[in-house]
């Protein structure tokens, strides 16, 4: 189940409001390459739960017998996804958080579930990494999606960030950008501001 508030569909709540009603008209059925996605998130959930739980665990061969179709590009990137949050675990500091539910709004349902989150209580550092499995680049860079995932850590959990790094594996790529944590305020007020807006009816259409 999906909020009607997800992360991925951020982009489109946020800058036109009207498009959550208008979309509650129409039936929402997954495309193909989401259904893969979903498929292709899941294979590498269970191989890091199944790592973390015996670092003996063969994880590449994990993932080639398990993954349905023959593409070397697609079973790369998943590889170096759970390569990348492999390495960012062997910092004792680091707590790792797996498809992670996060509210960042409980009161009207917003939550979404993040690939992978790394906190370091210490240092206060929170770090999202988020796989991206389409063929579309994606811009990290002021990703509303990774910074609602943020925002829904920071709600759930009750902790102070000083450093936000968001990041996004595609590909054989590992892209990160480092949050100004001035404009990361500006964007929770701004969340919180739409939501009570889309909640009482005060919708904009910005196509």
């Amino acid at each position: 189940m999906h909020s009607k508030y997800s992360p991925s569909n951020s982009h489109k709540w946020l800058n036109c409001t009207a498009s959550i009603l208008e979309e509650q008209k129409y039936k929402n059925d997954k495309n193909e390459m989401a259904i893969k996605g979903v498929a292709y998130h899941k294979l590498c959930d269970q191989a890091l739960k199944f790592y973390f739980a015996d670092n003996n665990f063969n994880y590449f061969e994990y993932i080639s017998e398990n993954l349905e179709e023959d593409d070397e590009d697609i079973k790369l990137s998943l590889l170096e996804y759970i390569d990348y949050i492999i390495k960012s675990s062997k910092d004792n500091h680091n707590q790792i958080y797996i498809e992670e539910k996060l509210y960042y709004d409980k009161k009207h349902d917003a939550f979404g579930t993040a690939d992978c989150l790394i906190f370091n209580k210490s240092k206060k550092t929170l770090q999202v990494v988020d796989l991206k499995t389409g063929r579309v680049n994606v811009k990290v860079e002021n990703n509303e999606q990774l910074l609602l995932y943020a925002l829904g850590f920071i709600y759930t959990y009750k902790q102070k960030i000083e450093t936000l790094y968001i990041t996004i594996v595609q590909g054989n790529n590992i892209n990160t950008h480092i949050v100004n944590m001035n404009k990361f305020k500006l964007f929770i007020y701004r969340v919180n501001k739409t939501i009570k807006q889309i909640e009482k009816g005060d919708v904009v259409y910005k196509p």
